[in-house]
């Protein structure tokens, strides 16, 4: 039976006075096993003639250009070479379900922090969740939508992973650390292995941090640290089509 087999990075804190720092472990994953998990990886204006958002998902017109930048040269050639391999792809995402979300303590941080209402803004209807061309779930892709940041939040991502008899998950996606680290926390908690394709997310940044992208870093940090490992999308397409 076919594996992928990973260079996977951590970080190691001990000894705490000097810390180890980044390692790299020999991960083998058996690819019925293995799952491309593409998490809020929506919105349009990231596929040439596509508008940009009124709301871009990251706030501004130059976050959104490195998110497009992302899609385009690192999810999009990594997810192509998922498909070929024949793993199992699922885009987790997010929706707005009827169950007087305003009035939740949800609700009521999107009106604080991005001064939209969530019911309208993630409406089936609107066009903040729609995906953009490059980067739309196919028919025989799955798809989850999650109402709260964590995709296993009353959702069933977990019964169709025991399902599929998946036990390790590949992701990509945003943001770095709001839904896809609170996702693979949901995954790492009910024991399924985390591999992160580190250039294939970006966090929110504020505007003292945007500058080298620095909640993005220390996200993918905390996540090598606390969660699982990491590899690049170079890494990956080139294990993948070596198999």
């Amino acid at each position: 039976m076919s594996h992928l087999k990973l260079k996977g990075r951590y970080y190691k804190a001990a000894p705490y006075e000097n810390p180890t720092g980044y390692m790299i472990e020999e991960l083998e994953l058996n690819i019925g096993e293995t799952a491309f998990m593409v998490v809020d990886v929506y919105g349009l204006g990231h596929s040439e003639g596509e508008p940009i958002p009124k709301n871009p998902a990251f706030g501004t017109i130059k976050m959104h250009k490195i998110e497009t930048e992302i899609m385009r040269n690192k999810i999009k050639p990594a997810l192509d070479e998922a498909r070929k391999l024949g793993l199992k792809i699922i885009y987790v995402t997010n929706y707005c379900p009827t169950i007087a979300v305003k009035e939740s303590e949800f609700g009521k941080y999107t009106a604080r922090f991005h001064s939209y209402d969530v019911e309208k803004e993630f409406s089936s209807n609107g066009e903040a969740l729609k995906f953009s061309r490059i980067i739309a779930p196919r028919p025989d892709d799955f798809l989850v939508k999650k109402q709260m940041y964590d995709g296993f939040f009353d959702t069933n991502l977990n019964s169709l992973l025991k399902n599929l008899r998946i036990r390790n998950l590949i992701y990509v996606g945003f943001a770095a650390n709001i839904c896809l680290l609170t996702t693979m926390l949901g995954g790492f908690y009910r024991n399924y292995r985390t591999v992160l394709l580190r250039d294939c997310t970006l966090a929110w940044e504020y505007p003292d941090t945007v500058e080298g992208l620095r909640n993005t870093k220390e996200s993918i940090r905390y996540t090598e640290s606390f969660i699982g490992f990491t590899i690049t999308s170079e890494e990956f397409i080139k294990v993948c089509s070596s198999v």
